[in-house]
This record gives C-alpha cells, sequence and structure tokens, in this order.
C-alpha cells in the first residue's frame, strides 16, 4: 500500500484503491474507488472533487439502490446511520 502524508492533490485523478491518505487535500480531482482496500485519516479536504465508483464499488451502489427500490428501506436507512457513526442496527453485519 502506497502511503500519502501532507500532501495537496490539484486536478488530478487519484485511483484510492491500494493507497493510503494521511493528512492529504484534494481540490478538482476525480476520486476514483474500485472497491478494494484504502485508508483516509486525519483532516484531509476534499475541494470540488468528482467520484468515481467502478466495478466493485459501482456494483455495491447499483445493489443497495435495488434494494431501496424493493423496499430494504429500513436496511438502507440503517446503513446510512452507520455511516454517520451510529451504531448498527435491523440485521446486518458489515464485515
Amino acid at each position: 500500500m502506497a502511503s500519502y502524508k501532507n500532501e495537496t492533490f490539484e486536478g488530478k485523478s487519484i485511483t484510492l484503491d491500494g493507497n493510503e491518505y494521511i493528512d492529504c487535500h484534494f481540490k478538482l480531482c476525480n476520486m476514483i474507488y474500485a472497491g478494494g482496500e484504502c485508508t483516509f485519516s486525519g483532516n484531509g479536504v476534499n475541494h470540488n472533487c468528482t467520484w468515481t465508483l467502478s466495478q466493485n464499488a459501482g456494483r455495491t451502489i447499483l445493489f443497495l439502490a435495488g434494494l431501496y427500490k424493493m423496499g430494504a428501506t429500513n436496511l438502507i436507512e440503517n446503513t446510512f446511520e452507520l455511516i454517520r457513526g451510529k451504531p448498527m442496527s435491523g440485521g446486518m453485519t458489515v464485515q
């Protein structure tokens, strides 16, 4: 895993998978995530970046959207609560 610390990225395409970003700043970047291991820590700032979710990450979003449309709204809302840092409830395990 490549590690970047206290760096500023501007106007670049950043492939997140397989990398660690500590206190990095991103300005006007295209953030690309395919579902692999990636670590963010510290006080990094994201200014006007776009996001591309591809491969497993993109399929996960499509899967969750499909569940929501099928009526699994509580599951999806609980997932958002987990993302916000609240305790998990509602019958889902994250491994």
